[in-house]
């Protein structure tokens, strides 16, 4: 599950821009995806209508400068740009780190942050009918705590038409695809460059998805900062080895604000023993390196369960040298008897 986002804004605003997105869910799969979609497409759009705290007045999201124990009032724009009445759902949304290493702003309670969260702060969605070509203000109160705020606190205000869907068909499935789109919002009570990013290495497990063996690493980002441009270098040692077993990386990750996403490492071609091992990440942001490591065992009972989904590929070219080896032998040995028997005297 994730949102795609535009690469090329900042790495502290790519985030938070305007996303459009479609929701598709496929029938045969319990799991929702999201890819872009085009506001035309969706039937309706959503724009901020910015106050006066907007620390850059040139961007189309909420980036907001909020002090300590304040109402915010953010108002959005909800514009129905189809021929017919529609039903819309306006919430606030928390953002969150997607295991493929993007931001995703799509409602969901088990990937939450750590508090305080925009949703904690703001006052509930909301549910209303728009007529054709009708526009609607919606405002949303966050309430800041007395306390204020460290670092960021990064959300959402997500429109969904929960009652229009278009229907794709295949031979052997159905996809139903649902429009959403989500405009974020960024509060910060101070410079957000004080805050440095940060990077743990917690829980590392053996496991299958989609019938897919993989390690996986928990990887959490503990401080109220987002971050991107972010590669990460996992390898797999015996614990206390030095040669590497298995090794994986990814570029172009982000990790939003105080939250944690998976690192996948899959195990192919080479079956896992049962044993201790060693999980080490080198991770690069920037000019920022952190180099993690975490121990974790592997039973006999989850050794079995994993390698029953590893397809072992031989390696058959020692044969093939043999072989080769053979042939230029009976070569050299016909082509000593052929000469041999040539410059034998006739009787």
């Amino acid at each position: 599950m994730f949102i795609q986002t535009h690469k090329t804004a900042s790495p502290h605003t790519w985030p938070l821009i305007l996303i459009t997105w479609l929701i598709a869910t496929l029938t045969f799969l319990p799991t929702i995806h999201a890819t872009p979609a085009n506001s035309t497409g969706a039937g309706f759009t959503v724009s901020a209508k910015l106050p006066d705290n907007q620390i850059d007045p040139t961007q189309s999201y909420f980036d907001l400068r909020v002090k300590p124990d304040t109402a915010q009032p953010l108002t959005v724009i909800v514009a129905n740009t189809s021929d017919r009445a529609r039903q819309l759902t306006v919430s606030p949304t928390n953002a969150w780190t997607g295991d493929n290493g993007q931001v995703s702003y799509r409602p969901n309670k088990t990937r939450q942050p750590q508090a305080p969260t925009f949703t904690s702060m703001t006052s509930a969605g909301v549910t209303f009918q728009l007529a054709a070509h009708e526009a609607k203000p919606v405002t949303f109160v966050t309430r800041i705590p007395k306390t204020g705020i460290t670092g960021q606190v990064l959300g959402a205000i997500y429109v969904t038409d929960r009652n229009t869907t278009q229907t794709t068909a295949g031979k052997s499935f159905r996809i139903n695809n649902r429009y959403a789109m989500a405009l974020g919002v960024n509060l910060q009570q101070t410079d957000v460059n004080k805050t440095k990013p940060d990077l743990k290495l917690h829980r590392v497990h053996a496991t299958i998805s989609d019938k897919k063996p993989l390690v996986v690493a928990n990887l959490v980002n503990p401080q109220p900062v987002l971050f991107g441009g972010l590669s990460l270098t996992s390898r797999i040692f015996h614990q206390g080895g030095q040669k590497s077993l298995y090794t994986n990386t990814y570029k172009h990750y982000a990790m939003a604000p105080r939250t944690a996403m998976n690192v996948m490492m899959p195990i192919t071609q080479k079956k896992l023993a049962p044993g201790h091992y060693t999980f080490k990440l080198t991770a690069k942001s920037g000019q920022r390196v952190w180099h993690l490591a975490r121990n974790f065992t592997i039973t006999q009972q989850t050794a079995q369960k994993v390698n029953r989904h590893i397809t072992v590929k031989r390696n058959w070219s020692w044969l093939y040298i043999i072989l080769g080896v053979v042939a230029a032998a009976l070569l050299v040995m016909l082509g000593y008897l052929f000469g041999h028997k040539r410059q034998s005297p006739q009787k």
